[in-house]
């Protein structure tokens, strides 16, 4: 038996958190897209730690995404059913999964979820974008500050001292580059991972899924 959620508590963001969402910079920015049909326990590794996620299909977790996650195409339709509809049609499009029976997607259209995708979608709800794309900006720019430290030119007028080297400025500049060599590798690695944070407009359009051949042919035939 699936548990149906109540969605608009779980679920939906509350209208100010929603309104904030849609007006600011984060509107230009995504969490956690889908990249490729090997999943996205594949394509983001820290989801692998997620008790809640690890239990699903690739079409089950990719399906929570689209229905569940604020920075999905359609986490803002109001008609919760057509929400459902349009994020399985889109889970098996991008999973490349012709698995679903007709009974397993009437079953998702009417909001009767799995358990194990129940329990998911509420976790989903629980990852923001906000301060992912915050710590993203903020390790761009740690790395543009410390290029501009690096660049430091210890010949220039600004490493002398009445005309001579100022060599309590020059240790000091030395000192400072060592940190920054020991702590680039990790930021590297941060800036790498990007905080599972890409810029919005990467997403499959509509015209890509309704042209991607057998698996959308077949949904629109039995739907």
């Amino acid at each position: 038996m699936g548990r149906k959620i109540e969605t608009e508590r779980d679920i939906r963001p509350d209208s100010q958190e929603a309104y904030e969402r849609k007006n600011t910079y984060l509107s230009d920015y995504s969490l956690f897209r889908p990249i490729s049909v090997r999943g996205l326990l594949n394509d983001y590794p820290e989801l692998n730690d997620v008790v809640e996620f690890k239990k699903l299909s690739k079409v089950e977790l990719l399906f929570t995404w689209y229905f569940a996650n604020e920075a999905s195409p359609f986490f803002d339709i109001d008609d919760e059913f057509e929400r459902a509809k349009s994020s399985l049609k889109y889970a098996l499009y991008v999973a490349q999964d012709n698995s679903a029976t007709r009974s397993i997607r009437q079953q998702y259209a009417t909001l009767e979820f799995p358990e194990k995708v129940a329990s998911a979608i509420l976790k989903m709800k629980t990852y923001k974008l906000g301060p992912r794309v915050r710590a993203k900006k903020m390790v761009d720019n740690i790395l543009n500050n410390f290029e501009k430290i690096i660049k430091m030119d210890i010949d220039s007028d600004e490493f002398k001292k009445e005309g001579e080297k100022d060599f309590d400025k020059i240790k000091k500049y030395v000192d400072s580059a060592t940190n920054i060599a020991k702590n680039i590798p990790d930021l590297i690695s941060m800036s790498e991972s990007g905080f599972a944070v890409a810029k919005r407009g990467e997403e499959m359009s509509d015209s890509e899924v309704d042209g991607g051949g057998s698996l959308i042919d077949q949904w629109h035939e039995e739907n």
